[in-house]
């Protein structure tokens, strides 16, 4: 037997049931729908001797490929003449009859929608026909020869103006070391008036001799990669001939000892 426990509610009727609020599962799985290539726009044909040029818009799309039929009507039926991954296509061919040609976008194997247009080859009737042909090659021709003259002109003039502001670079470059060195000869020449290196004038001094010589492998370097040979043999000598000079200053004592002058020969 089992035993049931009764629990008192009340008079009235029972609470109605709230029904559940929809929900929504955005995990639910979407397959995957790649994306239409656009509608073919812009197909032209070009007639041509013995032949049609076709020429339309690029799709935008990475991996267009370009599917190119021909046919006898508008609607088809179109037979492949090729599959081409440009925005172009030449069609040779010596029959003389206007044919309609289609171009139709792919993409990684899906097709688009594609354009249809009319043309035939263009026919040679006449001399004059075959003159205006050669006039236009001719043209054609001349055209091409003075681009390719201009761009040689423009490059060669950027070459000239390229080379004489490397040359100006250089021979500024020769300038400032001429005179660098030029002005600290020039000032540890006139130190002083009396000829005298005071031990007061020469810490600054010490200093400014020892940066000197410091920017030495500096400028080599830069003369190196400056291909300037003779100015960088004058310039050493320079350094040379002033350190030198500066080791013959030690009487009473040595130009760069604090404890006492030092008289200039």
């Amino acid at each position: 037997m089992r035993l049931v426990t009764l629990i008192d509610l009340g008079a009235g009727a029972l609470p109605a049931q709230t029904p559940p609020a929809a929900r929504f599962a955005p995990w639910l799985v979407q397959v995957y729908a790649p994306p239409q290539p656009p509608v073919l726009s812009d197909l032209t044909a070009t007639p041509v001797v013995d032949g049609v040029l076709l020429e339309w818009a690029p799709v935008p799309l990475s991996g267009a490929v370009y599917v190119v039929g021909v046919g006898g009507s508008k609607d088809g039926p179109f037979t492949e003449l090729a599959q081409v991954d440009v925005a172009r296509y030449l069609y040779s061919n010596a029959e003389t009859e206007a044919k309609w040609f289609s171009v139709t976008p792919s993409v990684r194997g899906v097709l688009g929608i594609g354009a249809t247009v009319e043309a035939a080859p263009k026919v040679i009737a006449s001399d004059e026909d075959l003159e205006e042909l050669q006039r236009q090659i001719d043209e054609a021709n001349r055209l091409r020869m003075e681009g390719d003259a201009k761009e040689a002109l423009d490059r060669a003039n950027q070459i000239a103006a390229e080379a004489q502001e490397r040359q100006q670079q250089i021979d500024a470059e020769r300038a400032a070391r001429e005179a660098a060195v030029a002005a600290e000869r020039a000032r540890i020449d006139a130190i002083d008036d009396d000829e005298i290196i005071s031990p007061v004038e020469k810490p600054q001094l010490r200093i400014d001799f020892a940066a000197l010589m410091d920017r030495r492998e500096g400028i080599n370097a830069q003369a190196d990669l400056s291909e300037v040979v003779d100015e960088k043999a004058a310039y050493n000598e320079a350094l040379d001939r002033l350190a030198a000079y500066m080791d013959t200053l030690t009487s009473p004592t040595r130009w760069d000892d604090t404890s006492g002058n030092t008289n200039l020969t």
